[in-house]
């Protein structure tokens, strides 16, 4: 039984709206950290603007999506193919909008993530050349579906010839994206740890746990989507409604998570320092070690947990 667009539309609309909810609590709290727990004289003020950024954005997507569903159950739901025709045609101005704002909204978080590989990386250019590259490639797919979108007959639905290539390629590109430049951020960390104490997580194992698990639950989501969407089904009506939030959700979380961890830490680290009187004590020649080697990664790593 073919799932009906109106009913997709509606599950998607529900858990996009309590997600948005989560959204909203972690981003306070992503900012509190941006904002107030940063370790350096100045907050990471790009970083700040890409928190505001996807705030606005996701909330003109919902304000969107609750426009057509407002539309289509009550403006228009005596029309000709009621609610389901209304919420099909693709060439209506609000979905072209809605789906320009969803581009942007990737197009900024997969930005975002490359910052950060760029700063894990120890600023190195050549490093992001290649996920830059792809960053372009996927800019161009953006640009070109909306442009298509736009100009599709009314009749015209998502699983259009003229705009299907697009999704497809789009959503591929942003998804193998966010494969590559978590797992060079993953080795960056793992590798600079070893160097420094010869074992490949050590203390760094909390962080890259929750890089790992940030950039899984964005991709998974956006593999479902692009499995719905392939397989000409309308529950990607749904998960396009799940991923835009989810975006979201995982930067925050990101930030809030590493803040947490560094918090929890400092109060273990300064009584392991300490002895049996409460006197500190010298550090340990492997603690010195630690600190000279991964001095360079620290810093990217305050850059990339948003605090530097």
């Amino acid at each position: 039984m073919t799932l009906p667009v109106d009913t997709a539309v509606l599950a998607g609309l529900f858990a996009s709206s309590i997600l948005y909810g989560m959204f909203v609590v972690l981003l306070v709290a992503c900012l509190y950290v941006l904002l107030y727990q940063q370790k350096t004289k100045q907050p990471n003020y790009l970083l700040i603007v890409a928190s505001y950024t996807m705030l606005i954005v996701n909330t003109i997507i919902l304000g969107l999506s609750f426009s057509r569903v407002l539309d289509a159950f009550i403006q228009v739901r005596d029309a000709p193919g009621g609610p389901s025709g209304y919420l099909g045609i693709l060439s209506q101005w609000k979905e072209v909008a809605r789906t320009s704002f969803c581009s942007f909204y990737i197009f900024v978080a997969d930005l975002t993530l490359i910052y950060r590989c760029w700063i894990v990386w120890s600023r190195s250019f050549l490093i992001i050349a290649l996920p830059i590259a792809i960053h372009v490639a996927y800019t161009v797919m953006s640009c070109l579906l909306n442009i298509n979108m736009a100009h599709l007959p009314q009749d015209a639905n998502v699983f259009d010839p003229e705009v299907r290539t697009w999704i497809i390629a789009a959503l591929s590109i942003s998804l193998g994206q966010n494969v590559i430049v978590t797992g060079l951020i993953v080795f960056k960390i793992l590798s600079v740890n070893y160097r420094a104490t010869g074992k490949r997580l050590g203390s760094l194992k909390s962080t890259v746990v929750t890089i790992v698990e940030s950039g899984a639950i964005y991709s998974i989501t956006v593999f479902v989507y692009l499995m719905t969407y392939a397989c000409s089904s309308n529950s990607q009506y749904t998960m396009i409604d799940i991923l835009n939030p989810i975006i979201g959700i995982t930067y925050s979380l990101l930030v809030v998570r590493v803040a947490m961890r560094q918090s929890a830490s400092s109060p273990e680290k300064a009584l392991e320092m300490s002895d049996h009187h409460g006197q500190r004590a010298p550090p340990p020649v492997a603690i010195e070690v630690q600190s000279t080697g991964v001095a360079e990664l620290s810093d990217s790593v305050s850059d990339f947990e948003a605090t530097k």
